[in-house]
């Protein structure tokens, strides 16, 4: 006899993914200057310690908070007959990013 999946987690599971995104969401209120400290060495590495800068790897790390400190967002559109989602009108292919100091 094959078990059958469940399709949705149990209340605990919820819970601690709750407690969890309410955890890193407080660290990174508490530290906002740090995390804008460190974000910042990431971004411009350390050559006296033959770290490259890494600009790329500071907005990875910012996507990686970002899904724990805020709520996934969907984007939608329906037309006014009620016809499914479509897909944005033009994909986003370049983001640019100015970092200023503290």
């Amino acid at each position: 006899m094959q078990r059958r999946r469940k399709s949705w987690p149990d209340a605990g599971t919820w819970k601690a993914r709750a407690d969890f995104r309410a955890a890193v969401r407080e660290l990174l209120e508490k530290n906002t200057d740090n995390v804008s400290l460190w974000l910042d060495q990431v971004a411009e590495g350390d050559p006296a310690k033959g770290i490259p800068a890494d600009p790329a790897a500071a907005l990875n790390i910012i996507a990686k908070l970002a899904e724990y400190a805020a709520p996934k967002m969907a984007r939608v559109t329906l037309d006014d007959a009620g016809n499914p989602p479509t897909p944005p009108a033009a994909p986003i292919t370049k983001v640019a990013i100015h970092f200023v100091g503290p």
